[in-house]
């Protein structure tokens, strides 16, 4: 079914869970109740950069992971690194003392170039997230995939330093949004990425907007997102569904039009979402509905 698994071992952040069998390579291990200054979620808990043993480890673990999957691509993360939680780690403070010229960001290159070698020797390509180019300024092999996942301008700054890109801006595509948030004593209630995004708005997202003809080349997709906070199977299918079916039309079809106009939620695109949504729920799917059954039916729901 044309259907492709590219994993994602999100490193050096996000890896608490390593801490469990090996904690004598990990910092900031679940410190609380001050998490949120050393990770953006708990548990805390990143990969020390700055010892031998952390890449022996890696050389280890990640011809194993890549060999699970066929596709040729591998996504190496490189998401929401705390450099906070390194700077107060005392064996980097006292490798950065023993090594003069390096700094927090020499080690997060140094990391992640040594994770891409080993991606590379294990026969894929490695993906990684934008901030690793934009924020960071690594340079980084050109024919490494860097998935954008804010605005236009960064996904325009990323093509203009040559390399290609998977889109999925959160302000249009994060299906995880405006369902308030997770944190208990948020009384405001509200997510990060508020409002929820509808078909209507996962539709008009143009990849390629503000790009030149060259630049767009270097799109060569998109990912709609969906974040495990508050999703698990019990509605998993009702906030994919028929939501990503907006964004696959966008993809597959382009942006514009046979006319070269861009494209609208309009009537034409509502129709075929809405019949493709019924094929779904025919087929076992828990998609839900994108207008009352009425409207479907006459067509006239629509303010002019």
């Amino acid at each position: 079914r044309g259907i492709r698994i590219i994993p994602e071992f999100d490193m050096p952040g996000h890896t608490h869970s390593i801490a469990e069998s090996m904690p004598e390579i990990m910092t900031c291990i679940d410190v609380q109740p001050n998490w949120s200054d050393f990770a953006a979620e708990p548990p805390s808990g990143q990969l020390n950069p700055a010892l031998d043993k952390t890449y022996t480890f890696l050389n280890k673990l990640l011809p194993e992971l890549t060999s699970y999957f066929t596709d040729k691509y591998y996504h190496a993360g490189g998401d929401e690194v705390n450099l906070n939680c390194w700077n107060t780690t005392p064996s980097i403070t006292e490798y950065l003392y023993q090594n003069p010229g390096s700094s927090i960001e020499t080690l997060l290159a140094k990391f992640i170039n040594e994770t891409h070698q080993i991606v590379r020797k294990s026969g894929k390509l490695p993906i990684t997230w934008q901030e690793m180019i934009v924020d960071h300024n690594l340079t980084l092999k050109t024919d490494t995939l860097v998935q954008v996942w804010t605005t236009k301008d960064v996904v325009k700054k990323v093509v203009s330093k040559g390399y290609r890109v998977i889109t999925g801006s959160s302000d249009y595509w994060y299906l995880d949004c405006g369902h308030g948030g997770w944190l208990g004593n948020n009384t405001n209630g509200n997510s990060w990425c508020d409002p929820f995004k509808t078909w209507q708005k996962i539709y008009s997202y143009n990849p390629i907007d503000g790009l030149t003809d060259e630049e767009a080349e270097l799109i060569i997709g998109g990912e709609v997102l969906l974040w495990s906070e508050q999703a698990d199977p019990t509605n998993l299918e009702v906030l994919l569904w028929p939501r990503s079916s907006a964004a696959a039309e966008v993809l597959w079809s382009g942006p514009y039009d046979t006319s070269k106009k861009i494209r609208t939620p309009d009537k034409d695109a509502l129709a075929r979402l809405t019949d493709w949504r019924f094929r779904m729920v025919n087929r076992g799917v828990n998609a839900v509905p994108l207008q009352p059954l009425w409207c479907v039916r006459t067509g006239r729901c629509d303010i002019h």
